[in-house]
């Protein structure tokens, strides 16, 4: 528990967590996200998801994963076509 304490980056993640909860119960009040309008997420909190889901993406181009025969992946490529697909299991 002290660890986290000290911790800024924990702080951090803590700190954006209880912001972006606030944001959403702040567009819930004003009427931005309720059955016919933004029904499960206010219009900023989608964008936001959005850009944050298109910055993991450009990482996860990059990446290479090697298994223990040397075989390399490309990490996107692994999550989009799953690893249960046949020309990644080895037999």
């Amino acid at each position: 528990m002290l660890a986290r304490l000290s911790d800024e980056y924990w702080w951090r993640r803590a700190l954006r967590k209880n912001h972006v909860r606030q944001f959403e119960h702040g567009a819930i009040r004003l009427g931005l996200v309720h059955s016919r309008e933004g029904k499960y997420v206010s219009d900023e909190n989608l964008k936001r998801r959005r850009k944050q889901n298109r910055r993991n993406r450009a990482i996860l181009e990059h990446c290479i994963a090697t298994n223990e025969l040397g075989k390399e992946y490309r990490v996107l490529l692994v999550l989009l076509n799953g690893c249960c697909q046949g020309y990644f299991r080895e037999n």
